[in-house]
């Protein structure tokens, strides 16, 4: 079994996904956005997409 963590990379839309895979059979796990507002002072959205990726990664 294989896990594999795919990213759409952006700073006001991040998009992800979790793929298992074994063999020829491919499930996603988990998928979906992190969003960020243009306002927001940029060393806080990038700690917050950080902070996102890694309860994901988790």
């Amino acid at each position: 079994m294989t896990l594999c963590l795919g990213i759409d990379p952006g700073l006001g839309r991040l998009g992800f996904a979790v793929v298992k895979s074994d063999g020829s059979y491919y499930k996603a796990l988990e998928y979906g956005v992190i969003e960020t507002r243009a306002q927001t002072a940029l060393p806080e959205r990038l700690s917050f997409v950080y902070l996102k990726l890694e309860e994901i990664i988790r």
